[in-house]
């Protein structure tokens, strides 16, 4: 009803098109399941190596980056659809604008609350769960709060490429960069405990980057 000049016709459903849909779908699901597994790894990591007890130091400073990680994805959602129309139309030179303008819109909004967290993440923890925890995993902020500030500098490649339906290089890199962060991962925990999994987070970034 609301776009009448619009009409389903099956003659359209294609084994070409399916191709087109599933190829970019089916790369997206790789690097969005390589990062998952990556994630959900660190506190199998901590515990196994360490014990569960540091599972839950490192899920304090762990959970309060992710807080602030929803600012960013929350603020760059809008943008695919908007490059993907773009795309459509051949307007490359809008799209390369309202890359290079947005994305120091977002720094300027997200480096600040990054720059807290990394400032203000220690004493934060130790209001929130005790000087315990804080004690322990007062630097173990500061490593995510910098693997986050780098991961940050580029917010809307991915909102770009997957709008562009160009994904190829980024889901290497993603795949790539996910599985020799939990390899890292596991050496640095070993040699620096808990920390190491910061450690290893800025390296992945740097990476990626």
């Amino acid at each position: 009803r609301m776009l009448p000049e619009l009409r389903i016709r099956f003659r359209e459903v294609t084994a070409s098109s399916f191709r087109e849909l599933f190829s970019l779908g089916g790369k997206i699901f790789i690097s969005s399941t390589t990062t998952r597994i990556a994630n959900h790894t660190e506190p199998v990591i901590v515990s196994s190596i360490l014990s569960n007890s540091w599972t839950t130091v490192f899920s304090v400073p762990k959970r309060l980056i992710d807080y602030v990680k929803a600012i960013t994805i929350t603020a760059t959602t809008g943008f695919m659809p908007m490059f993907s129309d773009l795309q459509g139309r051949g307007d490359t030179a809008q799209i390369a604008r309202l890359y290079e303008q947005y994305t120091r819109y977002i720094l300027l909004m997200v480096i600040p609350f990054v720059s807290s967290t990394m400032v203000l993440g220690g004493p934060f923890i130790r209001l929130w769960v005790g000087e315990e925890l804080a004690a322990k995993g007062g630097n173990l902020v500061v490593y995510l709060s910098a693997a986050f500030l780098i991961d940050s500098l580029q917010p809307l490649v991915w909102r770009l490429m997957i709008g562009v339906g160009r994904v190829d290089f980024l889901v290497m890199v993603s795949a790539v960069g996910s599985l020799a962060y939990l390899v890292l991962a596991a050496l640095l925990v070993h040699w620096q405990g808990i920390e190491g999994i910061g450690i290893a987070a800025v390296a992945k970034t740097v990476f990626d980057q």
